[in-house]
């Protein structure tokens, strides 16, 4: 599992911080990508860029943020995606308490590969009205 999603999974870099974020849509024209990660690794930031598979960089623009659901997208340009590069969504209503998680990404700004760990989903909660899953990993 872990192989079929290393490149989709990127680090994202920026003038002010760093994080992950993942590839969720190649569109029309070829050589772009949709990445979604946190709006507070974005915010605020002058230039941002994406690495992906640990090697190439490409420059990235925001397309939009939302800072209450601490959610960005980014447009990424000019690499060569293939459609299967995008990961699909889960269904989160099918999740309950004691499922496996399994969360790759690029914690803390530490060099080299993507960390990999897994836990459990602890709880799916209410936060003021927005649905969250609380994870142990």
């Amino acid at each position: 599992m872990l192989e079929s999603v290393r490149s989709s999974v990127v680090r994202i870099e920026t003038d002010q911080s760093s994080g992950s974020g993942f590839i969720f849509e190649t569109p029309y024209p070829a050589g772009t990508a949709l990445v979604l990660t946190n709006a507070h690794v974005i915010e605020g930031a002058g230039r941002i860029t994406v690495t992906i598979n640990d090697s190439v960089t490409l420059n990235a623009n925001i397309l939009g943020y939302n800072s209450s659901q601490d959610l960005a997208v980014l447009k990424m340009c000019c690499g060569r995606f293939h459609p299967q590069t995008a990961l699909k969504f889960g269904d989160a209503v099918s999740l309950k308490p004691g499922d496996k998680v399994v969360v790759i990404g690029y914690p803390l700004g530490i060099p080299g590969r993507a960390s990999v760990t897994i836990g459990i989903v602890s709880a799916l909660r209410n936060d003021h009205g927005r649905w969250v899953i609380q994870t142990g990993a």
